[in-house]
């Protein structure tokens, strides 16, 4: 059985978040460590896309090089997320579940580790954005601490 918005609903409500769908997208959301983030959850045939976007905005010209170099190098290390830089520029959050079979469980999941990266990338990438002598700090999976 592929996930439907119904089952869509019924995940967010176990999960205690509020909602609204518009057309065959949910909107949501969470009160991070230091911004608020709008979530985005759309169903397909094959797949159920959940995103936050834009999650930071595109960086300053002086920024690209160091910032998309990062960006790289934080993908590689993420778990069941993903970062994406659209035509625009604009860097988005991802996460991607089969939708077939679709469990409340790996539902939960994802949304917990969109919330995870969310807090831990969202200020360093912001400042590696705009400002060309910020210096990258050491995050979680360098030191060995756990992640989702």
């Amino acid at each position: 059985m592929t996930a439907t918005l119904a089952t869509l609903e019924e995940f967010l409500q176990q999960y205690g978040w509020e909602y609204e769908i518009r057309d065959t997208v949910i909107s949501t959301g969470f009160q991070g460590a230091s911004n608020t983030f709008r979530v985005f959850i759309q169903p397909t045939e094959a797949w159920v896309l959940l995103a936050i976007v834009p999650f930071v905005p595109p960086p300053a010209a002086e920024c690209e090089g160091r910032f998309y170099r990062q960006l790289a190098q934080v993908n590689y290390e993420l778990n069941l997320a993903k970062l994406s830089a659209d035509p625009d520029g604009d860097v988005a959050l991802l996460s991607e579940l089969p939708a077939l079979a679709l469990a409340y469980e790996q539902f939960a999941l994802a949304l917990d580790a969109l919330c995870f990266y969310a807090d831990e990338y969202y200020l360093p990438l912001l400042n590696l954005a705009r400002d060309p002598a910020y210096v990258w700090p050491a995050m979680p999976e360098a030191t060995g601490e756990a992640t989702p």
